[in-house]
């Protein structure tokens, strides 16, 4: 005999449980989704904002770099490069930071992946005067990922990473 006094949830009722679960679990895998890209787009920015900023110190504080034991006399300029083993790159994720002396003497100084997500869409090359550290060129330089960043110097030497 079967007993009409049990409370139990129909399959209608099952389905549409899961359902809602399943839609609300979907939904927020996207915002989180969207959440880490935003946020490796912002360490990637700000990355490249403490590289920039570390060469205009030294550029400021009249850093003279030394080249095979030979102190580099006179400084001309500091440029930074977006590089891919020193050719032209599209999607390249490093910089260069380089010292040219008086006599034309070329100085690298680093060679860093300043990018992990984002990558410079075409060539990057910054000149900073020294003793200064102001850049010779203002800039508006896109940097892309999935959400586009945008750097951006000034006359006064002013760093914005976007």
């Amino acid at each position: 005999m079967i007993d009409m006094n049990n409370k139990a949830f129909t399959l209608i009722e099952l389905i549409v449980a899961i359902s809602i679960i399943a839609i609300l679990s979907g939904m927020s895998l996207v915002s989180y989704t969207q959440f880490n890209i935003r946020q490796s787009a912002q360490n990637d920015g700000r990355g490249f904002e403490t590289e920039l900023r570390k060469v205009q110190a030294m550029a400021k504080n009249l850093v003279y770099p030394e080249n095979n034991g030979t102190r580099c006399e006179s400084l001309s300029k500091y440029i930074i490069k977006s590089d891919e083993s020193g050719i032209s790159c599209n999607e390249c994720q490093f910089i260069s930071a380089s010292a040219i002396c008086g006599n034309g003497e070329f100085v690298v100084l680093s060679h860093d992946k300043v990018f992990t997500k984002a990558f410079f869409s075409g060539d990057l090359n910054i000149d900073i005067e020294p003793g200064t550290g102001i850049f010779t060129v203002n800039y508006v330089f896109p940097i892309n990922n999935i959400n586009d960043m945008v750097l951006k110097t000034d006359e006064n030497g002013n760093i914005n990473v976007q």
